[in-house]
């Protein structure tokens, strides 16, 4: 079990951008159509979660914080108006808050192992939750009421994805398989097989196609309405934890522990342009609303981002850290913002002192 979660989410305002950072590993990437904030868990304080106002892209003050969970975040997901947060946790409960004051509205406690993947309805009325004890539960949220069990895995859900049209959840888990319900009748409509466990989901904008990013290092297309397979994307060479269309779901992006973020031609079913320029684990990855953003989340404790591409270029494309995220380009920055040791070593110095009597 992991220790260390952080998730965050961006927009974009009036072609402003609104830039994000955050202080652990960056698991969740979100993003929302008209608030400034962003969330950050501090796992080491308990399971906070941070809302951070932003004014100016260089400027983060803090909003408030919402204190309620007992241990990590697991999952993080903003409904589609942006009013509400739901976060998931170790402490097997989901949590909805009010975006614009921090004010918790409700506790769904119902699972009996750690909660890691949360998703809104696109009304925003029902949220679903999926956890380690293999099953996932559609809530009303508001009245704090459970509506539906689904169950069928055979191991943990570690991703979920709530279709745009409402109709129907999807669910990954370790048991290397991807189930379709119908959030109607609470059946399942169809089970869709990886060689590995499936660590991330995405419906397109149009409700047709369901992409999944598995640890068999492959992504695929989905039929959403028949459950056949369209497409099989080759080229990550470890397992794939984030996965969003584009606003026009002409474009895939992903991205991987291989230390890399790919851009997928949706219709073509092949490979546009492989980002790189981390060094660590690729846990996240998210659009801008306009589309022309894209954002990574890494292991190494860093939320990078870079304007689409529009065209392959003839050289690496160099990814933009956030502010106060502590990496930067070592070609272009200040010498008063260069990190004065590398993440990897300051962690191994900090475990050497925990260790010393």
């Amino acid at each position: 079990m992991r220790s260390k979660r952080a998730m965050a989410g961006f927009t974009t305002e009036n072609d402003a951008l609104r830039r994000r950072c955050v202080l652990s590993y960056a698991d969740r990437i979100t993003s929302f159509p008209r608030w400034h904030w962003v969330t950050m868990s501090l796992p080491v304080l308990g399971g906070f979660l941070m809302m951070i106002a932003l004014a100016l892209p260089a400027l983060a003050d803090a909003h408030v914080i919402l204190k309620g969970h007992t241990l990590a975040l697991g999952g993080l997901a903003y409904s589609a108006d942006g009013l509400h947060v739901a976060t998931a946790s170790y402490d097997r409960t989901a949590k909805v808050w009010e975006a614009a004051s921090g004010k918790e509205l409700v506790t769904l406690a119902g699972h009996v192992a750690t909660v890691e993947a949360v998703a809104f309805s696109p009304d925003g009325k029902l949220l679903a939750t999926g956890s380690y004890d293999g099953t996932v539960k559609l809530w009303d949220w508001a009245a704090g009421k459970e509506l539906a069990t689904f169950a069928g895995h055979s191991n943990m859900i570690r991703s979920l994805a709530y279709s745009p049209d409402g109709k129907t959840v999807a669910s990954g888990s370790h048991d290397n398989t991807i189930k379709l319900w119908d959030v109607a009748s609470g059946r399942e409509r169809a089970q869709l097989h990886h060689a590995g466990a499936v660590r991330s989901l995405a419906f397109s904008h149009d409700s047709r196609v369901l992409a999944s990013g598995s640890n068999d290092t492959n992504i695929k297309f989905w039929d959403v309405a028949t459950g056949i397979e369209l497409a099989t994307l080759r080229g990550h060479d470890h397992g794939v934890r984030g996965l969003a269309f584009s606003p026009d779901d002409r474009t895939l992006v992903s991205g991987s522990m291989d230390s890399t973020v790919r851009l997928w031609d949706v219709a073509g079913h092949r490979e546009k342009m492989t980002l790189e320029g981390t060094e660590n684990e690729v846990l996240s990855v998210a659009f801008s609303p306009d589309g022309k953003l894209v954002v990574a989340g890494s292991q190494d404790d860093t939320l990078k981002a870079r304007f689409r591409p529009m065209a392959r270029p003839s050289r690496r494309p160099p990814w933009t850290p956030l502010p106060n995220c502590g990496t930067w380009p070592r070609s272009s920055t200040p010498a008063s913002r260069v990190p004065q040791e590398p993440v990897r070593a300051m962690k191994r110095r900090r475990l050497r002192d925990i260790r010393q009597p």
